[in-house]
């Protein structure tokens, strides 16, 4: 294997996150996988996997992370790079928050006492990224695509048993939609403007006005504010859009919040998670809304956040965009008030710091996740925007 020591290197920065990890390269070791991690919530409807590792391998692409979900557990699956036979490392089984275990769902025989569990996997599928574009050499990024076994179906079950309100009262009915659809309105437009403290204020009075939900005969009221919560989820990844954030970074809150809706057990942890959705949509516009800017700035912004241990430098973003580095130079300074080379150093230092305070890793190896090789440049770099070195930054996180 020509990448040998990164790739050793990479499985231990695994044991220090505690992750469990096996190489999958037989229909054995397929078995294994499927038939123990990723056994399905219905014992009646098994999941279906590939007959054979040629299969498996057509399947599951080179050069793709794929994040795999099950209920309470994620996986990351990956093929190794310049390995033969042909290999893949599942990543898992880990929990991104501590989920409610389901009575008819046990931690499968073959897993790891303990799954670990994070507030996210950022870090990690940040490490995976770097791992493989480092050994694709002719990758400029690698895609993640997420993988649900079996896909969430409760908003269909739940929906089976929705009712219209009574049409005995048609002008009570149109007052109820119309207020009902202005406190959408208004939420939508608290989100799509980041305004935090303003959208949580004004929850409540969306939470709480009449509307079709309130006047479900006989239905259950933990599915009844899952739904609520389902259609708020939805409401503010359009509230998002309309920021003009960028579609990668929404569905991947998207994505998360209706799996933790479907896995909430309580009308306690809906509230709680109804209030979340709300601050961190607000959140994900004040970071990411690439509103005012031209087509050709929003796709340069797009490119450094999804993108940062890449090559960001003024003829890289030209030629990926087929112009001329002078007029793009112009370009940046006039919308952003920033050079692009000031911009990019800024963005890293910011996610450095994020890896900082959330994870144990090497200063050498949060360099290189944040696309600067040389560590004493990037020591140099973060003085400057922090007013501390890395290590002073993280000592004072000690207790």
């Amino acid at each position: 294997m020509q990448y040998s020591p990164e790739f050793h290197f990479f499985l231990e920065i695994l044991a220090d996150f505690q992750l469990p990890f096996m190489q999958l390269r037989s229909c054995e070791d397929l078995k294994l996988f499927f038939s123990g991690f990723l056994q399905p919530l219905d014992k009646e409807k098994p999941l279906k996997i590939a007959n054979n590792f040629q299969e498996f391998t057509d399947q599951y692409h080179p050069q793709i992370i794929y994040r795999i979900q099950n209920y309470r557990f994620r996986f990351l699956l990956f093929r190794i790079p310049d390995i033969e036979p042909v290999t893949y490392l599942s990543v898992g089984p880990y929990t991104i928050r501590e989920i409610p275990s389901l009575p008819q769902f046990s931690t499968p025989e073959n897993a790891v006492k303990d799954i670990p569990m994070f507030d996210d996997d950022f870090h990690f599928l940040s490490i995976v990224k770097t791992f493989l574009r480092h050994t694709y050499r002719d990758e400029d990024s690698i895609p993640i695509k997420n993988i649900k076994f079996p896909e969430v179906a409760e908003i269909a079950s739940v929906r089976e048993n929705f009712h219209l309100p009574s049409q005995d009262d048609p002008v009570s009915t149109i007052h109820m939609v119309e207020e009902y659809y202005d406190k959408e309105n208004e939420l939508m437009k608290l989100v799509s403007q980041g305004h935090w403290h303003k959208a949580e204020k004004f929850l409540p009075l969306y939470l709480n006005a009449k509307n079709f939900y309130r006047v479900c005969p006989g239905e259950n009221a933990l599915k009844t504010k899952k739904i609520q919560s389902f259609d708020m989820n939805t409401l503010l990844r359009k509230a998002a859009e309309s920021a003009d954030v960028h579609p990668i970074h929404i569905e991947t809150l998207y994505s998360e919040f209706a799996f933790r809706i479907s896995q909430c057990c309580s009308l306690k942890e809906v509230h709680s998670l109804q209030r979340e959705i709300v601050r961190k949509y607000c959140h994900l516009v004040q970071l990411h809304s690439l509103k005012g800017y031209s087509p050709i700035i929003q796709k340069v912004l797009t490119h450094i956040t999804s993108n940062l241990s890449g090559d960001l430098t003024l003829n890289a973003q030209a030629n990926l965009l087929n112009i001329n580095p002078s007029y793009l130079s112009a370009l940046f300074k006039k919308e952003t008030g920033s050079t692009l080379t000031e911009y990019v150093k800024q963005k890293r230092i910011n996610h450095a710091v994020f890896l900082l305070s959330t994870t144990n890793l090497q200063i050498q190896a949060i360099a290189e996740m944040c696309g600067i090789s040389d560590v004493n440049y990037f020591t140099k770099i973060f003085k400057k925007i922090t007013g501390q070195t890395p290590k002073e930054y993280r000592d004072k996180l000690l207790p």
